[in-house]
């Protein structure tokens, strides 16, 4: 078997290394002429460090990376400690490998390096692709023509393979911008950033900061509102000066660090909704070509690397069927790649709060969640609490869906199964994308489609302090049939 690979990111050469560690020839097809990554940091968490590590490639991860020792979430205005995560050693207990901070160039160099020299081709643009009964055709920009059994779509948001399997397609902006930049460790002497996950937040903008190389350079991701930054045309690189107006009111240890960022490059936070079709034929999406989220609950990198083992998996297993191999690839992934999307869109909501009573609230919980839930696994475990070795070799229906149900779950009993498919569909990918307030309308949704009033009841909105509720009273009905 021959599998083609349009896309050179990290998805794409996990990939490659994946299917030939299961005997599969693979060739990746990067248009650019050298392989890199435009950007700064990426987190590798352990749902993703139990792959590399099957890989064979921990050790290089562990040899450029950091392991941060914990997520410290901070006030934005007063630097004050809100809630911290365990990582380090209490990660790897709980979940079964730690987490890497790496700059992402890094991590490109040793993926490209697990690889021969011929399974990569630079400068090789996919221009039209085609498909019969026994194989795929890649036509590259200049005319020549590559055959193989496989093709799958690396090619990030803008996939080339998507496009032409799907057609033109809608992709979201969620109106904020990201400025990120590196800064070396002498610029930074003095202000207490130690090798943890330093988070800030404040109204509508957030900070994501973390060491990248160990004590040698340093990983910003600033969040803005889209509406703060506004200009005719758009460019790579970034305005300090900009920046620095968003976070004015921060306090003094933030803008020391800001200040020390001498160049930057700022782009849109983009996104693309779930979809539940990932393979067409002989030709099947992967990573951000299938499922582009949002970067905020780091997972982004993770999940291409868990698609591309259960990828190399099914494609081994497959007796020569690649196109039901590639089906059972889409069945395995699609649900949890819902809600990782989903829960990142979330996470977006709720760390770009603007409303002060959400913000305190929100806070508030965090506080509480440090004593009832110390290593954060309500807000991380989505990720994080994922074995993808293990679980590509369970049934494709053990694998939880939106609502954390398993996708293949059947009762014996009609009236279980009934309630079962009730909860199970209860919630779209769109309620759980916009956090509390569309779990709360899913839930009004869930209660009054399933569970009409009785006719001889009435439901009125009232108020638990700050909290909408519906009061249900049984209207009573004389015995004479009076009203």
């Amino acid at each position: 078997m021959r599998v083609l690979i349009a896309g050179g990111g990290i998805g794409g050469l996990t990939a490659a290394i994946a299917l030939r560690k299961h005997g599969i020839n693979a060739l990746v097809l990067e248009q650019a002429s050298e392989l890199g990554e435009i950007g700064a940091g990426v987190q590798i968490a352990s749902n993703a460090a139990l792959v590399l590590r099957e890989l064979g490639l921990e050790a290089a991860v562990q040899a450029v990376g950091v392991k941060p020792l914990s997520y410290d979430y901070r006030e934005l205005r007063s630097d004050q400690l809100v809630f911290q995560v365990p990582l380090g050693i209490s990660a790897e207990e709980r979940y079964g490998a730690p987490m890497y901070n790496v700059h992402r160039a890094d991590l490109i160099d040793l993926l490209r390096a697990a690889l021969p020299e011929a399974a990569v081709r630079l400068g090789a643009r996919c221009e039209t692709i085609s498909q019969s009964a026994s194989g795929v055709t890649v036509t590259l920009a200049g005319g020549e023509k590559i055959e193989g059994d496989v093709l799958i779509g690396c090619d990030g948001i803008h996939s080339a393979v998507r496009r032409a399997m799907r057609g033109d397609e809608e992709k979201h902006d969620a109106r904020i911008l990201m400025w990120r930049s590196l800064i070396p460790a002498d610029k930074l002497e003095g202000l207490g950033l130690e090798e943890r996950g330093n988070y800030w937040f404040g109204p509508g903008r957030t900070l994501i900061t973390y060491w990248v190389r160990p004590k040698k350079l340093y990983s910003i991701l600033a969040s803005v509102p889209a509406s703060e930054v506004t200009r005719e045309s758009w460019s790579d690189s970034g305005d300090i000066d900009e920046m620095l107006a968003s976070f004015s009111d921060a306090c003094p240890r933030v803008l020391q660090m800001l200040r020390q960022c001498e160049t930057s490059f700022i782009t849109g936070m983009y996104y693309r909704d779930p979809i539940d079709v990932w393979t067409e034929g002989r030709i099947a999406l992967l990573g951000d070509a299938a499922h582009p989220m949002v970067p905020f609950l780091a997972a982004g990198a993770g999940q291409a690397i868990e698609d591309a083992w259960v990828l190399a998996r099914c494609l081994s297993r497959s007796a020569g069927d690649v196109e039901a191999a590639l089906r059972e690839y889409q069945t395995r992934r699609q649900p949890r790649t819902t809600r990782i999307q989903s829960g990142a869109r979330a996470v977006v909501k709720l760390m770009h709060e603007t409303d002060g009573l959400r913000i305190r609230n929100r806070n508030e919980r965090w506080k509480g969640m440090a004593r009832i839930d110390p290593l954060g696994e309500t807000s991380w475990g989505l990720a994080w609490d994922y074995n993808v070795i293990s679980a590509s070799e369970q049934p494709p229906g053990e694998v939880l869906n939106l609502t954390g149900l398993k996708e293949g779950k059947t009762l014996k009993r009609p009236e279980a199964q009934r309630a079962f498919n009730m909860w199970k569909f209860a919630f779209t990918p769109e309620d759980v994308a916009r956090g509390h307030d569309g779990l709360r309308e899913g839930y009004d949704r869930f209660l009054t489609t399933n569970f009409p009033l009785p006719a001889h009841a009435r439901a009125e909105m009232c108020e638990l302090g700050d909290v909408k509720a519906w009061k249900v009273s049984p209207v009573r009905v004389p015995r004479d049939g009076g009203h």
